[in-house]
Order: C-alpha cells, then sequence, then structure tokens
C-alpha cells in the first residue's frame, strides 16, 4: 500500500511517499504564505495513488488547511495529523500532559526507538528550535529540553538590541563556510553568528553530559535537522562510550514506523 508522508516544519514542507514499507526518497520545499497553496498542491500531485497520508505539522492552521485542500482536490484520502500519545511506537512518553509534547520531538523519539531499540539515545534536532531529548534503552522518554537555534538567536539579538542592529547592518552577510568559524571574530555580524553556533554546541555538548549523568553508558547520539551538519563540526569529539551518528529525515522516518504499524 502507497502511503505519502509530510513532515510539515515551520520554514520547510519535506515529503516522501513509502511503498510496502519502503521509504522513498525525500523531497523539500520552502514555503511562506503566498507559496503555501502551490507547494501543497505539488505535493499532492506527486503522491497519486496513495492510500493514506500522515503528516506531522508544527507549521499551524494555515498550513493544515492548505493540505486538506490540496489533497481533496487532487482525489487523496484526507490527511491524519499525528499526535503526540502516552505510548506509541515502543515509546512512553515523559511529559505529564503528552499532547504538549511537540509531534516532531515525539517522532524523533520513535524514529530512534525503532532504529535503536534496548539502546540509551540521546537526540539532538537542530532546526528553528535546538532540542535535546532522552531516550532510555526501556523505550521510555526521560523529557528534553529546547533553546533557540542559532539563527533564532540572531533574529532575537538583532531585533532587541538598536547598537549591534546597525553595527551589523552594515557589513556584509559573511560568506557560508563548511569550516569551523573563529571563536574571537573581528566584525559584529560575525561575533553575533559564531557567537550563535558556539552557543548551541556548548547547550549540546551540556546536555550530553547530562544525558551520560541520567542514563549512563553506552549511550547513542543522534543529530538530525537542517543544523545538525554545523553542530556536528562545532561539538567536542566524542568521550568513550558515546557513539555519534547524523541521521536525516528523522520525523519522515518516525512517520514511516506509525505506517508500517497502521499497515500491520
Amino acid at each position: 500500500m502507497k502511503a505519502l508522508l509530510i513532515d510539515a516544519g515551520n520554514s520547510r514542507l519535506k515529503w516522501a511517499t513509502m511503498r510496502n514499507d519502503t521509504l522513498g526518497a525525500v523531497r523539500s520545499l520552502a514555503w511562506d504564505d503566498r507559496s503555501l497553496p502551490r507547494v501543497a498542491a505539488r505535493i499532492a500531485a506527486s503522491a497519486r495513488g496513495a492510500k493514506r497520508v500522515l503528516v506531522s505539522c508544527v507549521a499551524g492552521s494555515s498550513v493544515k488547511k492548505a493540505l486538506r485542500d490540496a489533497l481533496r482536490t487532487a482525489g487523496l484520502p484526507a490527511p491524519q495529523f499525528v499526535t503526540s500519545l502516552r505510548r506509541q511506537g515502543g515509546v512512553i512518553n515523559a511529559y505529564r500532559s503528552p499532547g504538549q509534547l511537540g509531534v516532531d520531538r515525539w517522532l524523533l523519539l520513535i524514529a530512534a526507538q525503532n532504529i535503536y531499540p534496548q539502546e540509551n539515545v540521546c537526540i539532538l534536532s537542530a532546526g528553528t528550535a535546538l532540542t535535546i531529548d532522552l531516550l532510555d534503552r526501556r523505550g521510555k522518554h526521560r523529557g528534553g529540553i529546547i533553546i533557540p537555534g542559532p539563527a533564532l538567536m540572531v533574529e532575537s539579538l538583532l531585533s532587541a538590541t538598536a547598537e549591534i542592529r546597525r553595527r551589523a547592518a552594515r557589513l556584509p552577510e559573511p560568506p557560508r563556510s563548511r569550516a569551523v568559524p573563529p571563536f574571537f571574530a573581528r566584525d559584529t555580524r560575525s561575533a553575533i553568528q559564531a557567537g550563535s553556533r558556539y552557543a548551541a554546541a556548548a547547550f549540546a555538548a551540556y546536555g550530553l553530559e547530562h544525558a551520560r549523568d541520567t542514563v549512563g553508558l553506552p549511550l547513542r547520539v543522534v543529530l538530525t535537522g537542517g543544523g545538525a551538519g554545523e553542530l556536528e563540526r562545532l561539538l567536542p569529539r566524542p568521550r568513550a562510550g558515546l557513539k555519534v551518528r547524523r541521521i536525516d529525515h528523522l520525523v519522515l522516518r518516525g512517520l514511516a514506523v506509525l505506517a508500517r504499524h497502521q499497515s500491520g
């Protein structure tokens, strides 16, 4: 049976089709209010014949409506918007009110449990927000923590500090580079951007220390999200007992786990 899986984030829509329990190629498009109907229609058009549509949406009601409308126009089934539950996919939710856990983080946990059953796993997701969630070897979520991602840190600083904003505005955007940025920058814009990236990396390293102290070693460390590559470059070298791996599209992998369970 063919299923359409959609990860609706705050800046991008990612999707893939799954056939015979195999996840196909992942596609991704940026969206804004103007392009949203067109992007939703393109997703629907790419999944003709799908019998089920599962969606993770953290982007709000306008995105949900656009997806419903596009799928209906294409003659596809109404989307099933996944929500965080007390227990699902081998994972036990740590939140006192399970529905308050972001569905994207819930699906990260389900995917991690599927990939590494009976192992301690710490998930670092680097996107608009930077989140850390801890899953123990019994499938119990031990909780998580959230801070703004580097780009959001920069945006917040520039919006709240007139003098820094004025100085940064005088300078061009530094060229994107895969190299580790110098810690001590020599202009305001570079200082803001390097500071946000190192702050995220320090937060992640501190989180891994707490994860190790909470569940012990060995500990799987999974990096995911659009900023995972940069975060990986800035993290200190892993200590003994920490097994670090980058896994892309982990939310879609979690949706795939649920789709397999539903078809089984």
